[in-house]
Protein backbone atom coordinates (compact mmCIF):
# COMPACT_ATOMS: atom_id res chain seq x y z
CA UNK A 1 0.00 0.00 0.00
CA UNK A 2 1.33 3.71 -0.62
CA UNK A 3 -0.06 6.75 0.58
CA UNK A 4 -0.15 10.13 -0.99
CA UNK A 5 1.38 12.65 1.40
CA UNK A 6 -1.00 15.69 -0.18
CA UNK A 7 -4.01 13.53 0.43
CA UNK A 8 -3.06 12.88 4.28
CA UNK A 9 -3.76 14.47 7.23
CA UNK A 10 -2.57 13.76 10.90
CA UNK A 11 -4.03 14.77 13.96
CA UNK A 12 -7.24 16.62 12.63
CA UNK A 13 -10.05 17.49 14.50
CA UNK A 14 -12.28 16.89 11.84
CA UNK A 15 -12.43 14.43 9.07
CA UNK A 16 -14.68 14.42 5.76
CA UNK A 17 -16.04 11.06 4.72
CA UNK A 18 -18.80 10.68 1.82
CA UNK A 19 -20.06 14.29 1.93
CA UNK A 20 -20.16 13.95 6.00
CA UNK A 21 -18.11 15.77 8.63
CA UNK A 22 -17.29 13.63 11.17
CA UNK A 23 -15.68 15.92 14.78
CA UNK A 24 -15.27 13.59 18.12
CA UNK A 25 -18.60 12.35 19.02
CA UNK A 26 -20.23 14.87 16.34
CA UNK A 27 -21.73 13.80 12.52
CA UNK A 28 -23.01 16.67 10.30
CA UNK A 29 -23.27 17.74 6.87
CA UNK A 30 -20.30 18.78 5.40
CA UNK A 31 -19.75 22.53 3.90
CA UNK A 32 -18.79 21.85 0.49
CA UNK A 33 -22.35 19.99 -0.02
CA UNK A 34 -24.19 22.70 1.83
CA UNK A 35 -22.93 25.39 -0.60
CA UNK A 36 -24.10 22.59 -3.82
CA UNK A 37 -27.71 22.36 -2.19
CA UNK A 38 -28.24 26.61 -1.90
CA UNK A 39 -27.28 26.63 -5.80
CA UNK A 40 -30.16 23.82 -6.91
CA UNK A 41 -32.54 25.87 -8.92
CA UNK A 42 -36.31 24.88 -8.80
CA UNK A 43 -36.29 21.50 -11.32
CA UNK A 44 -37.91 21.39 -14.31
CA UNK A 45 -37.02 18.07 -15.51
CA UNK A 46 -37.93 14.72 -13.60
CA UNK A 47 -33.95 14.34 -14.20
CA UNK A 48 -33.20 17.62 -12.24
CA UNK A 49 -35.92 16.71 -9.66
CA UNK A 50 -34.72 13.04 -9.22
CA UNK A 51 -31.34 14.41 -8.65
CA UNK A 52 -32.02 16.89 -6.13
CA UNK A 53 -34.44 14.59 -4.16
CA UNK A 54 -31.41 11.77 -4.53
CA UNK A 55 -29.15 14.26 -2.35
CA UNK A 56 -31.55 15.17 -0.09
CA UNK A 57 -32.01 11.28 0.40
CA UNK A 58 -28.27 10.90 1.45
CA UNK A 59 -28.93 13.26 3.82
CA UNK A 60 -32.44 12.34 5.14
CA UNK A 61 -31.13 10.99 8.44
CA UNK A 62 -31.03 14.68 9.78
CA UNK A 63 -34.03 15.79 8.39
CA UNK A 64 -37.42 15.11 10.56
CA UNK A 65 -40.34 14.32 8.62
CA UNK A 66 -37.98 13.82 5.42
CA UNK A 67 -40.73 11.53 3.89
CA UNK A 68 -43.82 14.07 4.60
CA UNK A 69 -41.69 16.88 3.41
CA UNK A 70 -40.81 15.64 0.46
CA UNK A 71 -44.43 13.68 -0.76
CA UNK A 72 -45.48 16.34 -2.91
CA UNK A 73 -42.28 16.60 -4.93
CA UNK A 74 -41.94 12.65 -5.41
CA UNK A 75 -45.87 12.93 -6.91
CA UNK A 76 -44.17 14.52 -9.76
CA UNK A 77 -42.25 11.68 -10.75
CA UNK A 78 -44.87 9.29 -11.76
CA UNK A 79 -44.95 8.39 -15.47
CA UNK A 80 -48.32 10.36 -15.98
CA UNK A 81 -46.49 13.63 -15.95
CA UNK A 82 -43.85 12.86 -18.32
CA UNK A 83 -39.97 13.87 -18.51
CA UNK A 84 -41.18 17.46 -17.66
CA UNK A 85 -42.13 18.69 -14.47
CA UNK A 86 -45.26 20.74 -14.21
CA UNK A 87 -45.14 24.31 -13.41
CA UNK A 88 -44.71 23.67 -9.29
CA UNK A 89 -47.90 24.16 -7.08
CA UNK A 90 -47.24 26.24 -3.93
CA UNK A 91 -47.29 22.96 -1.62
CA UNK A 92 -44.54 21.65 -4.12
CA UNK A 93 -42.29 24.74 -4.19
CA UNK A 94 -42.80 25.03 0.22
CA UNK A 95 -41.34 21.17 -0.14
CA UNK A 96 -39.00 22.06 -2.26
CA UNK A 97 -37.79 25.46 -0.16
CA UNK A 98 -38.09 23.42 3.49
CA UNK A 99 -35.96 20.54 1.96
CA UNK A 100 -33.64 23.14 1.06
CA UNK A 101 -33.52 24.98 4.27
CA UNK A 102 -33.42 21.79 6.27
CA UNK A 103 -30.28 20.79 4.04
CA UNK A 104 -28.14 24.22 4.43
CA UNK A 105 -28.61 24.22 8.07
CA UNK A 106 -29.26 20.97 9.30
CA UNK A 107 -29.17 19.39 13.07
CA UNK A 108 -25.38 18.02 13.84
CA UNK A 109 -26.40 14.49 15.08
CA UNK A 110 -24.26 13.15 18.32
CA UNK A 111 -22.40 9.86 17.61
CA UNK A 112 -23.16 6.85 19.70
CA UNK A 113 -21.24 6.45 22.98
CA UNK A 114 -21.13 3.15 24.73
CA UNK A 115 -22.97 2.36 28.10
CA UNK A 116 -25.32 4.82 27.57
CA UNK A 117 -29.07 4.28 26.85
CA UNK A 118 -31.17 4.16 23.74
CA UNK A 119 -34.66 5.03 22.91
CA UNK A 120 -36.84 5.10 19.99
CA UNK A 121 -39.70 8.00 19.58
CA UNK A 122 -42.20 6.21 16.84
CA UNK A 123 -44.90 7.79 15.57
CA UNK A 124 -47.52 7.41 12.55
CA UNK A 125 -50.08 8.78 10.25
CA UNK A 126 -51.66 8.09 7.15
CA UNK A 127 -48.94 8.72 4.66
CA UNK A 128 -46.18 8.41 6.77
CA UNK A 129 -44.54 6.19 10.04
CA UNK A 130 -41.21 7.83 11.14
CA UNK A 131 -39.30 7.40 13.85
CA UNK A 132 -36.35 8.94 15.84
CA UNK A 133 -33.16 7.24 17.50
CA UNK A 134 -32.38 8.78 21.02
CA UNK A 135 -29.53 8.37 23.56
CA UNK A 136 -29.55 9.72 26.87
CA UNK A 137 -26.52 10.98 27.78
CA UNK A 138 -24.96 11.88 31.31
CA UNK A 139 -26.54 14.98 31.12
CA UNK A 140 -29.68 13.88 31.06
CA UNK A 141 -30.56 15.18 27.81
CA UNK A 142 -31.86 12.82 24.64
CA UNK A 143 -29.42 13.77 21.93
CA UNK A 144 -30.97 12.55 18.08
CA UNK A 145 -28.81 10.06 16.37
CA UNK A 146 -30.77 10.29 13.54
CA UNK A 147 -34.22 10.56 11.90
CA UNK A 148 -35.77 8.09 10.05
CA UNK A 149 -39.06 8.50 8.02
CA UNK A 150 -40.88 6.15 4.99
CA UNK A 151 -44.28 7.03 3.19
CA UNK A 152 -46.56 4.56 3.35
CA UNK A 153 -47.88 2.95 -0.09
CA UNK A 154 -51.63 3.49 -0.52
CA UNK A 155 -53.10 0.15 -0.54
CA UNK A 156 -51.27 0.20 3.39
CA UNK A 157 -52.95 3.67 4.10
CA UNK A 158 -55.79 2.17 5.84
CA UNK A 159 -54.34 0.23 8.39
CA UNK A 160 -54.91 1.68 11.77
CA UNK A 161 -51.85 3.95 13.01
CA UNK A 162 -51.49 1.70 16.43
CA UNK A 163 -50.29 -1.16 13.82
CA UNK A 164 -48.44 1.31 11.64
CA UNK A 165 -46.23 2.06 14.29
CA UNK A 166 -45.99 -1.88 15.48
CA UNK A 167 -44.93 -2.51 12.20
CA UNK A 168 -42.18 0.25 12.16
CA UNK A 169 -41.16 -1.08 15.26
CA UNK A 170 -41.17 -5.09 13.82
CA UNK A 171 -38.49 -3.91 10.92
CA UNK A 172 -40.92 -3.00 7.95
CA UNK A 173 -39.95 0.04 7.19
CA UNK A 174 -36.37 -0.77 7.80
CA UNK A 175 -35.94 1.59 11.36
CA UNK A 176 -32.32 1.79 13.00
CA UNK A 177 -31.10 -1.24 14.49
CA UNK A 178 -28.26 -0.61 17.27
CA UNK A 179 -25.41 -2.86 17.46
CA UNK A 180 -24.12 -4.45 20.51
CA UNK A 181 -20.91 -1.56 19.62
CA UNK A 182 -23.31 1.14 19.88
CA UNK A 183 -23.49 2.01 16.13
CA UNK A 184 -26.25 2.28 13.88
Amino acid sequence: MSLKLKKCSFFGQSVNYLGHTIRPGLLEVANRNTDAIQGFKVPTTQTELRSFLGLCNVYRRFIPNFARIAAPLTELLKKEHGPSVPQLSEGQLAAFGLLKKALVSPPVLRLPRQGLRYSVDTDACDHQIGCVLFQTHKDGKRYPRGFWTRQIRPRRRSTPPERKKLRNHMGRSDPPTVSPNGGV
